[in-house]
Parts: structure tokens; sequence; C-alpha cells
């Protein structure tokens, strides 16, 4: 037997129904903070509270798992300064910047019920594969060194890890679910010119969603 008919005879013999799928319209907050790693410096800041919201649709493979996939929208606005020391003359200089992204988040969420999918708290765990359009802008120092990121947009694919916990609320009635997550960036977001530094990400999402 070769492996794609293997597959799908695993993939057939799961026990599925329509009852166990799902959509879910959500709604919530993200706040991420942004890290600078330099070789002279390192400095985070926390960006400003953004909405998050899209839909996804679940997939229960039992009454304790489920495989979770949509798309989200999400805009994120952050504030970032770096302080570089120059090694030859031991100034400082500093450099602001400010991002403005654009996000369309596709998550790819395994879910784990401690019960069963009707009532239960879960935890959540994997990946949101984030494509983004960013502006950057910032202030140039006196001596035009250019140390941070240049004006302009671009695009640009990054993967974040993602881990939380949630639970269903008013199973009877709402049928909402309530989650967080906490994410992290698992490559580089930008590049800091001659320094090769480089800027990630992480942080929190709070979000509520209605279950059909």
């Amino acid at each position: 037997m070769n492996k794609k008919a293997l597959f799908l005879l695993l993939f057939l013999s799961l026990p599925l129904s329509l009852s166990a799928l799902h959509l879910n319209l959500k709604v919530g907050m993200g706040g991420h903070r942004y890290s600078l790693y330099d070789v002279n410096y390192y400095k985070r800041n926390l960006t400003k509270w953004d909405p998050l919201y899209g839909a996804t649709v679940e997939l229960n493979f039992s009454r304790a798992f489920a495989l979770e996939t949509g798309a989200y929208l999400k805009k994120y606005r952050g504030d970032v300064e770096l302080r570089f020391t120059d090694s030859t003359t031991g100034y400082i200089y500093k450099y602001k910047s400010k991002f403005d992204t654009k996000y369309v988040s596709v998550p790819i969420l395994f879910k784990t019920y401690f019960l069963s999918e009707e009532i239960s708290p879960f935890l959540l765990f994997g990946v949101n594969l984030d494509f983004y359009k960013s502006h950057k802008y910032g202030e140039e120092n006196k001596n035009k060194i250019v140390i941070g990121p240049f004006d302009g947009e671009f695009k640009k694919q990054a993967t974040f890890m993602v881990i939380g916990i949630g639970s269903l609320l008013f199973p009877d009635t709402a049928n909402i679910q309530a989650e967080i997550h906490y994410t992290r960036s698992l490559n580089k977001l930008y590049e800091l010119g001659k320094n090769n530094g480089n800027i990630k990400t992480g942080g929190f999402e709070f979000i509520f969603s209605k279950r059909f």
C-alpha cells in the first residue's frame, strides 16, 4: 500500500461528523513587545494595544482533540528606541523608530480539551503564519549614521509560535469561547543595517469567539 492510500485510509477512519465541525467568529485585542537585538545594545518597547478579528474553522477529531485554522486581520503599532554606542568614540547615538504594521495571520492550532469539547477548558499550541505589510519610519541622528530601520514599506512572512488557554463559556446559551494566547516570532522581522541586528516580537492576545 502506498503512502497516499495509507494516509487516506487513516483520515477516513477518524471519528468525524458534521457536528464535529465548528465555525468560530473571533474578535479581540493584541499587544506585542518588540525586542531589538544588537551587538552593542538591547532594548524592548511595548506596542499599543490594537484590535484583531477574523474567523476560523475548528475540526474535532474526538471529544478531546481538535484542529483549528482560518485567518485573522491585525494591526500593530509600536514605538522603538535604539541606542548605539560607537566603539571608537564612546558616543551614544539615539535612534527612534515607529512601526505601523498590518497583518493577515493564518493560525494552525491544535486544541486539547480536558474533558470534552462541549464543556471543558482547553489548551492550544501551534503557529501563526503572518503575512504583513509594514511601514517603518524614524529619525536619523545628527551625524547621519543610519543604525536602525529606514523609511518605506515592505512585505514579509513571519512564523509565530502560539501557546494558550481558553474555555467555552455559556455552552447552553451564547456558546462563546474566551482565549488567551502568548506568541513569539521564530524568525527575524527587521534588519538593523550595518550592525547586523534584528527585531523580534512577542506578546499576548485576548480573544473572544462566537462558536457555531
